[in-house]
């Protein structure tokens, strides 16, 4: 009998652990259009996974790319199709985005949940 209620209290305290630090994964889609990104801002937790869908929704402008100097990921924006970027953002900070030319800006918000 101590030995079931032990077994019990341990499953207790592994469940309640492993869901205090479950991650938040979290997908934004973002369309590219001639005025740029929208949203332009998003905000995200640190270590939770993140999905952004991007769509260029016209030829216009220069949406054709969009690039994360420091992540290292450069993407093509074909008009009309969705591209998937994903990443696990692992400090608070701030993560730019931009078009290939740089005139389009975004920006990730990542803090500490």
């Amino acid at each position: 009998m101590k030995i079931a209620k032990y077994a019990a209290v341990c499953l207790l305290v592994f469940v309640f652990t492993v869901s205090s630090v479950e991650a938040h994964p979290k997908t934004v889609r973002v369309s590219v259009t001639k005025k740029g990104f929208s949203p332009g801002s998003i905000s995200a937790e640190a270590g939770s996974p993140l999905t952004l869908v991007f769509t260029r929704r016209s030829k216009e402008g220069c949406g054709s790319k969009v690039v994360f100097p420091s992540l290292g990921i450069t993407k093509n924006l074909p008009v009309g199709k969705a591209v998937t970027v994903k990443f696990t953002p692992r400090g608070e900070g701030s993560i730019s985005f931009t078009c290939g030319m740089g005139m389009y800006k975004g920006s990730i918000v990542v803090q500490e949940h």
